[in-house]
């Protein structure tokens, strides 16, 4: 994770650099919005780099459950800004409509965005792997934020194409506003998985499914009720009662306990599981059926 985000950070410098050198050759306000996107890239990565080495450290005293929704923080907070970024376009796409400005070197402008969408898609397989193998939100949303970034510079290409054969500046301004609207309905996504984090939404129907299918499947358990899960960055928290024969011995009890604990974070993993232990006899048994 600290390997993407140092990656991740070097790319959007580079990219920044020549799209600088871009927008500076065309005057183009579709290569401003990718610029301003990008700059942006470079702000981001930077306060991911800081979320994610915060996040990762061990739960301490003030902090027992550890500080993964530093993570979630982190991911709202990138939205925010390309949220942000895509209103400046849209106010300065508008100004360019009404105070039409020339487009000059539409090529060098072409060959940037080309440049910048060749270089990003290696960032993102790297991210991509780096998300299958840790389940990291922060990386994920950064990847999805750089995978708009290379259809925003496939439109400002195609802008630039049709600035420069058909001779017209109203392109530039039109699919500048394009972009933003783009980049700001991909901000709300990025968004939305993290909010729900935040607000300690539970795991899936799938995975809660397989939390009470692992729990009933154990031989010495009468039941299950009280499922309770939740996220946090990378780690998940996973608590609920099991229902065990009221004559059973606490030893064997514990032991059942530990032996589902294993399992469940072993299919479950960087989570942590707590397990309530209720007696149960016959007409008590109250499991789960939801």
């Amino acid at each position: 994770m600290k390997k993407a985000t140092y990656f991740s950070l070097a790319m959007a410098v580079l990219i920044v650099t020549v799209k600088a050198i871009s927008w500076w050759q065309t005057n183009s306000v579709v290569v401003l919005a990718s610029l301003v996107d990008s700059g942006l890239d470079v702000l981001s990565a930077t306060i991911n780099m800081l979320a994610i080495r915060y996040a990762l450290q061990p739960p301490d005293h003030e902090h027992r459950f550890g500080h993964g929704k530093a993570e979630d923080i982190a991911s709202i907070g990138q939205a925010s800004f390309i949220f942000a970024s895509g209103l400046f376009v849209i106010t300065e796409a508008i100004d360019r409509f009404i105070h039409p400005h020339i487009v000059d070197n539409e090529f060098v402008g072409i060959a940037v965005m080309l440049f910048c969408s060749f270089i990003t898609v290696f960032l993102i397989i790297f991210q991509r792997r780096v998300v299958k193998k840790t389940g990291s939100n922060l990386v994920d949303a950064d990847a999805y934020h750089y995978f708009t970034d290379i259809i925003i510079n496939l439109v400002v290409a195609g802008s630039l194409l049709i600035t420069k054969f058909l001779h017209t500046q109203l392109a530039d301004s039109i699919f500048g506003i394009g972009a933003a609207l783009y980049i700001m309905s991909g901000a709300v996504r990025i968004a939305a998985k993290p909010f729900s984090h935040l607000m300690d939404e539970e795991m899936s129907d799938a995975e809660r499914a397989k939390i009470r299918d692992m729990v009933l499947a154990h031989s010495g358990v009468a039941g299950m009720h009280d499922l309770r899960t939740r996220i946090s960055g990378v780690n998940s928290f996973i608590q609920f009662h099991l229902e065990l024969d009221g004559d059973m011995r606490l030893e064997e009890a514990h032991h059942i306990s530990d032996d589902l604990e294993k399992k469940i974070e072993t299919a479950f993993p960087r989570s942590e599981v707590l397990i309530h232990q209720d007696p149960v006899r016959g007409e008590n048994r109250k499991s789960e059926v939801a």
